[in-house]
């Protein structure tokens, strides 16, 4: 007579703010064979007209200023800016960055002295300007094409011995014709001053990425791209310049970054800050702790959205009772008794189990990245995840994982169940306690194949003899 088994998957194990080993391999081995998108997403903010006010009140924005990478700040704006201003807000940040805004240009800018120079000399003391008041410069940038004078100081002014500080080429991706792969415009130079440099950095008005002037959206989405083809950082700035009206730029800008995800162009670094306008700048929450519609309101939904750091993204199973089990829920080493019952099958066939990832926040999307890893057995076992009846074995498999962004992006309050199933070809030995795999479901909250996993759901299938009516579980 043919045994017959129930399926039941145990949690074995979950974790919190851990990388498993196998989970590390397969992440690295994704950095070195895969495009340039190594590390976490950085978001830096500034404001050429508010900080003054950031100075004045870090109270108002004191979230941000404890978990922004760091200071962005231009060339123009630091015409009027002395050390006395900036080793204020220096201490204000928890990290003393400074990402400076330089510009390729010498003469013909407009509000600088001297008919509107800006000689190698007036870089170099804003530089050790942000220097001297207590900032490290870890990022430059250069505007508008490249001078190979300034290039060189950016590079090695307070850098120690052998050390270069990365500059990219900042260009406004209205100006390329929707495809820096393309001729029109201005991409043919933008090719070759990012290959020039240590990477792009866009220009990002939002009143020109509404409009679309000049196919805008898409000629960010291939600036970035282009970049980590090379293996090069990719940066790219929100900003609402000539945005109107001023109550739109919350939304537009959190659609900027939504659209640059879906489009698989996420950079390495996001610039939220605010020039030529009339933008608040603070507070960076409302009188409902939601964020405002001001630069630091926007920065600070970006860390949220980006880094999860309340952990509104969790990931477990639905109980017999249809109730989710989470791993915030429960730590390590819970029982098999929250784990779902899959349907009897036979000897050569385990059935599926359901697991699921879901977002508690209330005001926050989230588009978080799986992957699951299948270790132990005896290497007979086939696995297919699915989601919304969709094949996603593959990408949950992979490298870079499965990414929630487009239609399966997790919006507030939402949750996705995938369905796992593992099977063993007829002909290779039966089901036993001792060649069960263990499959390990990995999540980031940031889509970066760097980051580390935010938590760890880890399941095995049990066994349950059902030929002579009992109900045992065997190990």
């Amino acid at each position: 007579m043919l045994k017959e088994y129930r399926c039941n998957f145990d949690i074995i194990r979950t974790y919190r703010h851990t990388l498993p080993a196998v989970f590390a391999a397969i992440l690295f081995a994704g950095l070195i064979n895969g495009a340039k998108e190594a590390q976490a997403q950085q978001i830096w903010i500034g404001s050429a007209n508010g900080w003054q006010q950031m100075r004045d009140h870090p109270e108002q924005w004191d979230y941000v200023r404890k978990n922004a990478d760091g200071f962005y700040i231009n060339f123009i704006e630091l015409m009027n800016v002395t050390k006395a201003d900036l080793a204020p807000l220096c201490v204000d940040f928890k990290n003393k960055n400074a990402y400076f805004e330089s510009d390729s240009r010498n003469t013909g800018l407009g509000g600088f002295p001297d008919g509107g120079q800006f000689s190698d000399a007036m870089q170099a003391r804003e530089l050790n300007a942000l220097l001297n008041a207590g900032f490290k410069v870890p990022y430059a940038s250069l505007n508008y094409g490249i001078d190979i004078n300034k290039l060189s100081d950016l590079h090695h002014i307070g850098m120690p011995n052998g050390k270069i500080r990365p500059v990219f080429a900042q260009q406004g991706p209205w100006t390329i014709g929707g495809d820096i792969n393309g001729n029109a415009g201005s991409a043919p130079d933008t090719r070759a001053w990012i290959k020039e440099t240590d990477g792009m950095s866009t220009d990002g008005p939002l009143s020109l990425w509404e409009a679309n002037q000049g196919n805008m959206r898409a000629g960010s989405f291939s600036m970035v791209k282009y970049a980590h083809s090379l293996q090069k950082t990719a940066v790219v700035m929100v900003t609402p310049y000539d945005l109107q009206p001023r109550s739109k730029w919350l939304a537009m800008a959190q659609q900027c970054v939504r659209e640059h995800e879906d489009a698989g162009a996420k950079p390495d670094i996001w610039d939220v800050f605010e020039y030529a306008t009339d933008t608040p700048t603070l507070p960076e929450t409302d009188a409902k702790g939601l964020p405002a519609d001001t630069i630091t309101g926007m920065a600070y939904w970006l860390i949220h959205h980006i880094k999860d750091p309340a952990h509104f993204a969790t990931i477990g199973v639905p109980t017999h009772q249809d109730r989710f089990v989470s791993t915030a829920e429960y730590g390590a080493n819970i029982g098999p008794s929250n784990a779902a019952f899959s349907k009897t099958s036979a000897a050569h066939q385990l059935s599926s189990c359901t697991f699921m990832i879901k977002n508690s926040s209330t005001w926050l999307d989230l588009c978080p990245v799986l992957n699951a890893n299948v270790s132990g057995g005896d290497g007979h076992w086939l696995v297919q995840v699915t989601m919304s009846g969709k094949d996603v074995t593959s990408q949950i498999r992979s490298a870079d994982g499965l990414s929630f962004i487009g239609l399966q992006r997790l919006w507030p309050g939402a949750s996705k169940r995938l369905r796992m199933t593992l099977t063993r070809a007829a002909g290779t030995p039966p089901i036993k306690s001792t060649n069960r795999p263990v499959v390990t479901i990995a999540m980031r909250s940031n889509p970066c194949v760097k980051v580390a996993t935010e938590q760890t759901l880890v399941l095995q299938p049990t066994l349950v003899n059902m030929s002579n009516g009992e109900n045992v579980r065997s190990w």
